[in-house]
């Protein structure tokens, strides 16, 4: 891909999980934050900052669906961080993203044969009468 102009790009960042070898993880999002916030003011860099966080969410998905995005997502401000789903963070689309997704969501059922059920059950070491 070429550009035929300049492009400006800005990069926000939200977390750091890990500096000089160390695994920031285990700490708490707050001590994150702080972590990276003094980075990039020693950085310098004025494309990259670091994303604020929001008191009020509505107003905050409102704006994420103004502009036309995905969604945001909400953590606690005391969890350490943790891959995956889980109660210290959730992830909130915008209206307009589940209605273009909506096929996305719908659970896909799989029919199974009683005995690929049957060798599934005993794989979990369920009883089998």
């Amino acid at each position: 891909m070429r550009f035929t102009r300049p492009t400006i790009i800005h990069l926000w960042a939200f977390d750091l999980l890990a500096f000089n070898g160390c695994d920031l993880r285990p700490q708490p999002l707050v001590k994150r934050q702080a972590r990276l916030q003094a980075l990039l003011e020693g950085f310098g860099c004025p494309v990259v900052s670091r994303s604020e966080a929001f008191e009020d969410g509505v107003a905050l998905l409102r704006i994420a669906e103004q502009r036309g995005l995905e969604g945001v997502v909400i953590k606690r401000r005391d969890a350490p961080y943790r891959s995956g789903e889980c109660r210290d963070w959730r992830k909130v689309n915008t209206q307009a993203w589940r209605e273009a997704n909506r096929e996305r969501k719908r659970p896909k059922w799989v029919m199974l044969s009683l005995s690929a059920l049957r060798a599934a059950l005993i794989r979990k070491r369920a009883i089998w009468a």
